[in-house]
């Protein structure tokens, strides 16, 4: 029916709808906007900024056409694309940073932290890491925003596990610094769609290409916090 109304008022494909996270859109959301109008200027692009969980809840609701999304679960009718693994660093102000490039989980795990909700994949990787070392994981400042957590590490009020692309910015600029974890803490994005009959749902060449551009810009922005291409 969707198709047929298009039809009528001369539109011969819908807007696909790309689901990222906060810190891609903050990485690459407007590149990406600009390169689509310009590669692809009968197929309009929208974003939607979500966390991977919500992401992922949203493909299923048929709210959007097909998400970025870190550490995709398995789940009947969804299609997941492991892409690369990305490194997270612990990142705060400079002037409560220890020095050296690295931190120990334990000395991180002594940071007043600043997390997503329990469902965030940051916050997930992160309690998994310390229960596995037998250490408590607690988070002083909860929140799901991303420009509540980065004010509070401008603040030099908390530290956080968070991807890079959040604080890209800020990490430029030398107001925060971040430090590699000991052991390393990664997460892997994912291409989502939902599956229809066996096949990907609505294939074609923009989703392809459109999947390609965004992964070039994640690795040449990452730079060395791309684990795995």
């Amino acid at each position: 029916t969707e198709s047929e109304v298009r039809q009528l008022h001369g539109a011969t494909t819908r807007p696909l709808t790309l689901g990222l996270t906060a810190s891609l859109v903050h990485l690459i959301g407007a590149d990406l906007m600009v390169w689509a109008a310009t590669a692809f200027p009968g197929q309009a692009l929208k974003l939607r900024e979500e966390p991977s969980f919500l992401l992922i809840d949203a493909l299923e609701r048929q709210e959007i056409d097909l998400a970025l999304a870190y550490c995709a679960p398995l789940r009947p009718g969804l299609i997941v694309e492991s892409l690369l693994a990305e490194e997270i660093p612990l990142v705060m102000r400079a002037d409560r940073a220890p020095t050296g490039d690295t931190v120990s989980l334990a000395q991180a795990l002594t940071f007043d932290l600043a997390m997503g909700g329990e469902r965030d994949v940051g916050r997930r990787l992160l309690a998994e890491a310390a229960a596995s070392h037998r250490l408590d994981c607690t988070v002083a400042f909860e929140t799901q925003s991303i420009a509540g957590i980065r004010d509070l590490l401008r603040r030099g009020l908390a530290a956080s596990a968070i991807p890079y692309g959040s604080v890209a910015q800020e990490l430029d600029t030398g107001e925060l610094v971040a430090r590699r974890l000991v052991p390393t803490l990664s997460m892997t994005l994912c291409r989502v769609q939902r599956r229809v009959d066996g096949s990907l749902e609505g294939a074609n060449g923009f989703r392809d290409a459109l999947v390609a551009r965004c992964l070039a810009m994640i690795r040449e922005r990452l730079g060395p916090f791309v684990l795995s291409r």
